[in-house]
């Protein structure tokens, strides 16, 4: 199942992600300009971590864009698309994470348009 977010450029959205663990889990977010077009995301790049506290120092996961690693840009579509895959969601033992999407322009702007808690849902059937 793809789940699909929509937020317009600097307007911060806290949106609670749910995760099945033993699953994978894929999303993605669209972005448009003020005037509800299509904001290409040419040159960007995109991190997300998930961590255990907010303030912890250690990633539980990392995705990136650049170098590809769980993050894939549609330039001109103004996509980022996420997928996190069933055995790195099968290792993840907590009940609750955190996670920011970081968003860097080509030019060097960066944003951070969404935050927010990872809920895990334990497996039973292994």
């Amino acid at each position: 199942m793809t789940e699909t977010l929509t937020s317009e450029p600097g307007e911060a959205c806290v949106h609670d992600i749910k995760i099945h663990q033993g699953a994978d889990r894929k999303w993605s977010l669209f972005f448009f300009d003020s005037n509800s077009a299509i904001l290409p995301l040419t040159s960007y790049s995109c991190a997300m971590d998930i961590r255990l506290t907010e303030d912890d120092p250690v990633a539980l996961l990392s995705l990136t864009s650049s170098p590809a690693a769980g993050i894939t840009i549609t330039a001109a579509a103004g996509q980022i698309d996420f997928a996190i895959t069933a055995a790195q969601t099968a290792a993840f033992k907590f009940k609750r994470a955190f996670y920011d999407i970081k968003v860097t322009s080509g030019s060097g702007e960066v944003k951070y348009f969404f935050k927010g808690e990872i809920k895990l849902t334990r497996r039973v059937t292994r």
